[in-house]
């Protein structure tokens, strides 16, 4: 389904909040920003503002217009859409047993390293009704 937005249905709703108007527009001013870290420094920096036609005061985001977040929900349904799926279920099913058997390899080489720290590891084994003892860890 294809659903065509005229370009005022894509622009958030804006409202003036000394007069309290919407009609909008958008111009360049300075406005101090400050840089992260241990020691932040003031710098300024031109920033395209939303301003009102009327009284050139900086407005006031009012937040989406119905059409964007009806947008922004349908991407949400459609992503849990496809977690419950069939296809969703296997993917992580699959993604599951991929990490495990991961796991279980890194799991079982750490083991055969560790037992021979101390330089000991004993398999048994019988020869002519003997039971002998071998080192595993000798060269």
């Amino acid at each position: 389904m294809v659903v065509s937005l005229s370009y005022n249905s894509k622009v958030p709703i804006y409202e003036c909040p000394r007069c309290r108007g919407n009609d909008v527009y958008f111009g360049t001013r300075q406005e101090i920003k400050y840089t992260s870290g241990a020691f932040p420094e003031q710098y300024l920096a031109n920033v395209q503002k939303a301003l009102c036609r009327q009284c050139a005061e900086p407005m006031t985001n009012k937040g989406p217009t119905p059409q964007e977040a009806k947008a922004a929900q349908d991407v949400v349904e459609a992503k849990v859409n496809f977690i419950f799926s069939k296809t969703g279920l296997i993917v992580i099913l699959l993604a599951f047993l991929v990490a495990c058997l991961t796991i279980y390899v890194i799991g079982a080489g750490i083991n055969d390293w560790v037992q021979c720290w101390d330089g000991y590891e004993y398999a048994s084994e019988k020869v002519d009704g003997e039971t002998r003892y071998i080192n595993k860890c000798d060269p």
